[in-house]
């Protein structure tokens, strides 16, 4: 009838009717379409010689039908000559003549080759993003706004005792045994759901439930919203720091204990220096008494020879081990901050006088000359700290007497442009290698042939007491050959 024949050519799906040896009798143009075949070519055609790949089914799908029973396959494989493989997916009834009897059947099929190939490239996608997410040793998961999981990766299954599957419609509570967890979790959940943005957690703690031990991780959160977006799910990642965090811990532990370790030590020296500070009149009084003792007797010319030289070596030893006791004590004040420059007037040719009358004993022991160079644009009388200044070219004086064995050491003041006064000291001694001229400045540092004795303290001295002054102190020296020391400080002290 005209409306059958309509229903038949607008059916979205291939129709054919076949009597009841499954000739064909009938078939739509969809049919026609989707096998492209001609009317001509399949009325009055058995299927199983149209597809011949199917003979079998059609002999087992005709024994059902022509039973009075229907035939269903999701989909089949269709192999026609050399034309691509296609799916199909069938469906066959009986249908019935005016008598009642069963006069063929009715074929309905339909191609879903791209339908199957769009499902398995999704099933492919999904074993790949499963085997991702499951090698991923960090947590993954997905939830819903009740907090059910939809998603988790097998590492986050493993902490709590599950497997990925068997995870999925449950809650946090229902593997975690730590409430205060599981509410915070719900918490940070309700908040990216709720306000729709991503939450970063820095660390949080986590219990696995195998070993029942607490582990450290930090969490990014976010949103995942449909395109609609009515429905809205959370999307977690949470990576493992705990070992990261105990070594932070570690290293905070170690940075106390540095620390305190580093004030005990600070005390300590404090008090060293403090202590040595306050014994500087105790210390000093007996051997200044010694000194002038010695320089009485010399001054009297009652001794003899033999008596004259010893006093002289006693008074020689005597002022070097008050240089010592002088220096250990100054660089105890320099470090606690309590030595002061007294500034007064300075004869500088008297001052220059006595520090080689000091000095020129040892130089004499060594049979070595002691030169002086005064340049005559010095002033007579200078604001400075004489004391200071005396102990500065002392202590390079006995420095190169020290490692001075021929030749001669010189001393020499120079006045420079914009008010400066400077200090040289020179020596034909072993002179200094190059590598070694910033080590000669700290403190307790003794050179190789420092045989005479000391305590390092001399050349370290000197610099602080010049940077004390706001001035500098250089070397220029070549091994085996000589030294020369410059001081260069104000001419006169504020």
């Amino acid at each position: 009838t005209p409306p059958f024949d309509q229903l038949l050519t607008h059916l979205p799906m291939a129709v054919a009717l076949t009597d009841r040896d499954l000739c064909v009798r009938y078939v739509n143009p969809r049919w026609l379409s989707d096998y492209q075949l001609a009317p001509e070519t399949v009325l009055g055609v058995p299927l199983g010689d149209l597809f011949p790949t199917w003979a079998d089914d059609w002999a087992r799908i005709r024994a059902v039908c022509l039973a009075g029973g229907h035939h269903r396959d999701g989909e089949v494989r269709l192999q026609r000559g050399g034309a691509p493989v296609d799916w199909v997916k069938r469906e066959a009834r009986p249908w019935l003549t005016p008598g009642g009897s069963i006069g063929g059947l009715m074929v309905f099929t339909e191609i879903v080759t791209e339908r199957k190939r769009a499902q398995d490239d999704l099933r492919a996608q999904h074993r790949f993003l499963r085997q991702v997410i499951d090698l991923n040793t960090s947590f993954i998961f997905a939830k819903d706004t009740s907090g059910r999981f939809t998603l988790i990766n097998r590492a986050l299954a493993d902490a709590y005792g599950t497997t990925p599957d068997g995870a999925i419609g449950k809650y946090d509570a229902d593997f975690n045994p730590v409430p205060h967890e599981t509410d915070h979790f719900r918490g940070d959940d309700l908040e990216v759901l709720q306000k729709r943005i991503p939450k970063f957690i820095p660390e949080e703690s986590v219990t696995h439930v195998r070993d029942g031990e607490p582990r450290w991780y930090q969490t990014i959160k976010v949103p995942l919203v449909s395109d609609d977006g009515k429905e809205v799910q959370l999307l977690g990642v949470a990576t493992d720091i705990t070992e990261r965090k105990r070594a932070e811990q570690k290293l905070q532990h170690a940075v106390i204990q540095e620390q305190a370790a580093r004030r005990a030590a600070e005390d300590a020296l404090r008090m060293r220096d403090l202590l040595l500070a306050n014994m500087s009149h105790e210390l000093r009084t007996p051997l200044n008494a010694i000194i002038g003792f010695l320089r009485e007797m010399l001054y009297s010319q009652q001794l003899d020879d033999d008596n004259t030289h010893m006093a002289e070596r006693a008074l020689a030893n005597s002022k070097r081990l008050s240089m010592l006791v002088d220096g250990a004590l100054d660089l105890s004040r320099l470090a606690v901050g309590s030595l002061e420059l007294v500034v007064e007037p300075v004869n500088l040719r008297a001052l220059v006088g006595a520090i080689l009358e000091d000095v020129g004993i040892q130089a004499k022991e060594k049979r070595l000359p002691l030169r002086l160079s005064l340049d005559p644009a010095l002033p007579e009388i200078i604001t400075h700290d004489e004391e200071r200044l005396t102990q500065i070219i002392i202590n390079l004086l006995v420095n190169a007497i020290k490692f001075t064995q021929a030749g001669y050491v010189h001393l020499a003041l120079e006045r420079l442009p914009g008010d400066r006064l400077r200090v040289v000291v020179s020596d034909t001694g072993q002179g200094i290698a190059p590598d070694k001229h910033g080590a000669v400045f700290e403190s307790f540092v003794q050179l190789p042939g420092a045989a005479q004795g000391g305590l390092g303290l001399g050349l370290s001295i000197v610099k602080n007491l010049t940077t004390l002054m706001g001035g500098t102190v250089t070397l220029d020296s070549a091994e085996g050959q000589y030294s020369v020391f410059r001081v260069d400080l104000p001419l006169n002290l504020p």
